[in-house]
């Protein structure tokens, strides 16, 4: 699916959309990398490894609804995200994990809601590298981190310096 920036309240409506929508397991395989960005929404599971996602307009991973994802050795930049959208972004209650993945970005990762993301090793890279909003859950461990870690609302930074 090709995601493409139709601005903040667009976005909102197609995050609400799709926590109404739902499908399940994906395992995810490309050939060559992934140039648009991936949606997951409602209760999907997606899993991706060993993928390339290079991006240049909006967000490569956009995380909403009851979305599982996990993205293992994966490498994700997006050139231009844009009017504040990361590269990769977790809103709803979306849970994603990211196992040895690298993400550049300005800012790398975004979250809001209730999601949770769970780094384990890997690195994020941007003048931001994290943007952590309302009750939104970011667990680090082993993450080199490259940029400023801002945090707002009730989020909890768990392994990230602030």
């Amino acid at each position: 699916m090709t995601i493409r920036w139709l601005g903040t309240y667009s976005m909102i409506a197609v995050v609400l959309t799709l926590a109404a929508c739902g499908k399940k397991a994906t395992k995810a395989t490309a050939e060559g990398p992934i140039t648009t960005g991936i949606l997951c929404g409602g209760s999907e599971e997606m899993e991706y490894t060993k993928q390339t996602f290079n991006v240049a307009t909006g967000p490569a991973i956009l995380a909403g609804g009851s979305c599982k994802m996990t993205l293992t050795d994966c490498q994700i930049t997006a050139h231009s995200p844009g009017f504040g959208m990361a590269a990769v972004v977790a809103g709803g209650s979306a849970v994603v994990t990211m196992v040895n993945t690298t993400v550049n970005g300005s800012p790398a990762l975004s979250t809001g809601g209730s999601a949770t993301v769970d780094l384990q090793g890997g690195s994020l890279q941007g003048d931001v590298a994290v943007e952590a909003g309302g009750s939104a859950h970011v667990k680090a461990s082993g993450v080199a981190v490259h940029g400023k870690v801002n945090r707002g609302g009730s989020a909890v930074l768990t392994g990230l310096a602030r």
